[in-house]
């Protein structure tokens, strides 16, 4: 995944996927640094794309992830937000 490490504020976010490859049904999940899944999505046989609204709350270290793919995953690291800014 590209990038495969990110760093944002906490805060709503649209996070989408495109796929370059022609694979069958994908899954993607998105987990905490708990191992909790926070969300999860599927890409269907023949999409290139999907968008997912996610709402970061608290700081930490997420893992976004295709399910069955253990090398296509990215780093989502999440910072307070300032208030005002």
């Amino acid at each position: 995944m590209l990038p495969s490490q990110v760093t944002i504020k906490t805060g709503k976010y649209l996070i989408q996927l495109d796929n370059g490859l022609v694979l069958g049904d994908l899954q993607i999940a998105l987990d905490d640094e708990a191992a909790k899944r926070v969300a999860q999505t599927g890409l269907a046989r023949g999409s290139s794309r999907v968008r997912k609204p996610v709402e970061f709350t608290t700081p930490g270290r997420h893992t976004l992830s295709v399910i069955g793919q253990p090398k296509w995953i990215a780093t989502i690291t999440v910072i307070p937000a300032v208030p005002g800014k």
